[in-house]
């Protein structure tokens, strides 16, 4: 169950990334868009691991 909830997390993120590329066709902002998105990744991945203990 707690799994699923990481996936969906994953599958979310994915949507935001498509969704930067979109809306910034420019790499640069693109570069910056994909680090806050990893950012925004770890953070959720840690809180999964944080509720799973």
């Amino acid at each position: 169950m707690r799994l699923w909830i990481i996936l969906k997390d994953l599958q979310f993120l994915n949507i935001l990334m498509l969704l930067l590329l979109l809306l910034f066709p420019n790499l640069r902002i693109l570069i910056i868009g994909m680090i806050f998105g990893l950012l925004v990744y770890v953070l959720c991945f840690i809180n999964s691991l944080l509720k799973l203990l």
